[in-house]
């Protein structure tokens, strides 16, 4: 895209063409968020004469708009029959919605029906003191107030006396000078009221009235520095040119683009760039999601605490599969090449229901496969020790073609789902998906695919854990949040551990991690404020009730272990504490017992993997 330059534009001359339908958002732009408070900031600095940013339009061909769009909220325009807005916009606004919004809310105060800031229903006026302007305290000088109260301050004569002004009538210059006049007649007329009696000559009457107005007129160019500042305040505001609904290319770029400036506001993402895209397509792509929310209890469940992210997640699910299909075209034949967000742009409304619906199938089954404690699951029996949720389109574009086409005899399906688990451990242990998603997850799922054809072939990214699993350095694992502490979590659940001193096992959802020998033991030991990444390694934690860690407290190992009901090695196995371990713990041995659970640990990681390794259980241990 050519160079960008920013052209100067009056401030309130933006809101007015929003008001008229001029300036309008694109369907995708989510709704006004900003609270009263970061009205207030914005008003106080544009009164102060200080720099509010940079906004961003794209020009618009008002016959041929590239995306479906609205008025800002509080803008009121017209329909027609059919439902359609009666307007002509000339430019959407890409970055600036939520100061547009802001100001367009303070200067034309639309009614509560249509918007209201964040944090409450009701409507709220904005008012001015200049009093307070007079003294140099632009802070104290903005205030709102909700419309049940701000009767009094509606009153010309209240306003006048106690010199407090709507921002209402800051909407343009003559307006403010219409009520600087009307102040000065009101004042000048209560003033002839009060002072010029019939004792006072008609000459001195008028030298006498023309002195106090010419004061008035003074006291009014006090507050001129700070209106004039907001009447011609004015803002950057770079022009995209016009797009052709259908240039792929330029459709990409304004993507990119949104995505790297929208930080003032809601930032937005590729699912609502396409959301307004597919609109015109009568294609509701909001409907849609929360149609699949309420269909797919795994997608619900999972998606409950960053609803956008899995939004994005499940398109680009449905991006690897239209890529899957469109493997064998030539280039320019292809609907996309690549899943990241400047090509989900530009996605195909063609089939893309029943290609959603059918992605959407293959991703909840996904999620109930990375959940699950059973010999096919992955172990993450709650959302939080889902290691990386960036992997579900993989898996679930990967089971697709697995379970949903016909392209593998028996045989490779066999091979294809022994790939698929040393495929999602090997990224876990690698921490793989912690940068460049979009490339991988393209990269990988077509490397797994010719792996399921052709059994000489290894993917490259199994290959990499292969050769770093069997060094990783467990000892320095104590983030909770990091991949390879989950994935041993899920290994944990997937051994089907209980807890420590329940005689009857409980559910994994009771269980939290906790320290196998105690914080405070250890600290009693020597270990100190140095060694709390020794302290708190992953090697050190494992899945017990919270009922158990209190009582357990800072018992040492040697002391609880004998409160175990029962075998204590059949307890303490799916742990990952062999023998070796326990006799270990029974010695209060930390460092010995750290290094064997270390090796237990690994040695199961290369299992999974294939890589093999050296047999953890020398002594006929199976864990």
């Amino acid at each position: 895209m050519d160079k960008l330059d920013p052209k100067m534009e009056n401030l309130l001359e933006i809101l007015k063409q929003a008001e008229e339908g001029k300036l309008v958002l694109p369907q995708f732009q989510r709704d006004f968020v900003w609270s009263r408070q970061d009205i207030k900031d914005l008003l106080v600095s544009l009164l102060n004469g200080y720099f509010v940013g940079t906004f961003l339009f794209l020009r618009t061909d008002p016959a041929n708009p590239p995306f479906t769009w609205r008025p800002i909220q509080g803008v009121t325009l017209p329909i027609d029959r059919d439902g359609n807005y009666i307007a002509e916009p000339e430019a959407m606004i890409l970055d600036g919605q939520q100061r547009i919004t802001s100001l367009h809310y303070v200067f034309y105060a639309p009614p509560k029906e249509v918007v209201t800031p964040k944090y409450t229903s009701r409507r709220y006026l904005f008012f001015l003191r200049l009093e307070e302007l007079e003294k140099g305290n632009v802070e104290d000088a903005v205030f709102s107030v909700n419309e049940d109260d701000a009767k009094k301050y509606l009153d010309k004569e209240y306003q006048f006396e106690h010199k407090i002004v709507p921002f209402t009538q800051l909407s343009n210059k003559e307006k403010w000078e219409d009520w600087v006049e009307e102040f000065i007649e009101y004042h000048v007329d209560k003033y002839i009221e009060e002072n010029i009696g019939e004792d006072v000559s008609f000459k001195q009457g008028r030298e006498l009235t023309q002195e106090y107005k010419k004061q008035l007129k003074e006291k009014a160019s006090l507050w001129e520095k700070y209106i004039s500042n907001l009447l011609e305040f004015k803002v950057p505001v770079l022009y995209l040119p016009k797009i052709e609904p259908n240039n792929k290319q330029k459709l990409s770029e304004v993507c990119t683009i949104f995505e790297k400036m929208n930080s003032t506001g809601v930032k937005l993402s590729v699912f609502d760039l396409l959301t307004a895209r597919l609109y015109k397509d009568n294609i509701d792509l909001h409907k849609i999601w929360q149609d699949t929310v309420d269909s797919f209890e795994g997608i619900r469940k999972l998606s409950e605490d960053n609803p956008d992210l899995f939004k994005v997640l499940l398109l680009r699910a449905l991006g690897l599969m239209r890529v899957l299909r469109d493997k064998d075209k030539d280039k320019g034949e292809k609907e996309i090449s690549d899943v990241k967000n400047r090509s989900l742009i530009n996605l195909s409304p063609a089939n893309f229901e029943e290609d959603w619906w059918t992605i959407a199938e293959y991703f909840n089954r996904a999620i109930e496969r990375v959940m699950s404690t059973n010999q096919d699951g992955f172990g993450a029996f709650l959302p939080k020790w889902v290691p990386y949720k960036p992997m579900l389109p993989v898996l679930a574009t990967l089971l697709y073609y697995v379970e949903g086409t016909k392209e593998l005899s028996p045989m490779e399906k066999s091979r294809a789902y022994t790939l698929i688990k040393q495929w999602y451990w090997s990224s876990v242990f690698t921490e793989r998906y912690s940068s460049a998603v979009e490339s991988k997850s393209l990269s990988d799922t077509l490397e797994l695919i010719r792996a399921f054809k052709e059994p000489e072939f290894v993917p490259s990214m199994i290959n990499e854990a292969r050769i770093r699993v069997p060094s990783l350095n467990l000892y320095a694992v104590s983030r909770s949040g990091s991949a390879i502490y989950r994935g041993i979590m899920n290994l944990i659940a997937l051994n089907h551990a209980r807890d420590f001193l329940q005689v009857d096992a409980i559910e994994f959802h009771n269980l939290e991690d906790h320290h196998i020998f105690p914080q405070a033991f250890l600290r009693r030991q020597g270990l100190g404020d140095k060694d709390k990444s020794k302290i708190n390694t992953i090697l050190n934690r494992t899945l017990i009730s919270d009922e158990t860690n209190k009582k357990i407290s800072a018992t040492s190992p040697r002391e609880y272990i004998n409160w175990i009901p029962g075998d204590i090695e059949e307890v303490l196995k799916p742990h990952f504490i062999d023998s070796e371990c326990i006799d270990a713990m029974r010695k209060n041995d930390y460092d010995k017992f750290l290094e064997r659970r270390k090796t237990l640990i690994l040695n199961k990681v290369q299992e999974l993997i294939g890589g093999g390794g050296e047999n953890a259980n020398t002594r006929g241990e199976d864990i």
